[in-house]
């Protein structure tokens, strides 16, 4: 059975934003302790570098000629996604809005935007050493 574009490219996205939101829309929420200062940074940055690279995959779709818009684009909208996320935490009791949260927010999407901007030029170069 032939999966669907939707399940193979936009779903994963959807279904990890998602999940982002239902976290910050918990009034006490209480990760496992990493034992480091700005423990709460490094999940921000985590959790939105694995939204990067999936928002960037869908948006991409494998097609090398949709490559370049979407980095652009997914890093626009996802930090939109990112500063909204912040700004509905004002409506959460127990929790706030964050600059320095949006801050990791932005810089895990840039890393999670990176690698797949590295692992998509690794597989291209690949596929070119075979052709030649």
């Amino acid at each position: 059975m032939r999966e669907s574009r939707f399940v193979r490219w936009y779903l994963p996205p959807i279904v990890w934003g998602s999940l982002l939101l239902v976290l910050t829309s918990m009034p006490k929420l209480s990760p496992p302790s990493l034992g480091v200062r700005l423990q709460d940074k490094i999940y921000h940055f985590a959790f939105y570098a694995v939204l990067g690279f999936l928002w960037v995959r869908a948006a991409a779709e494998g097609k090398k000629a949709r490559v370049s818009l979407a980095l652009r684009s997914s890093l626009l909208f996802a930090s939109l996604f990112a500063a909204l996320d912040e700004l509905h935490q004002l409506l959460i009791p127990g929790r706030f809005a964050d600059f320095a949260d949006f801050i990791a927010n932005v810089a895990g999407l840039f890393a999670g935007i990176f690698l797949f901007k590295t692992l998509f030029n690794r597989k291209l170069s690949k596929e070119n050493s075979f052709i030649e």
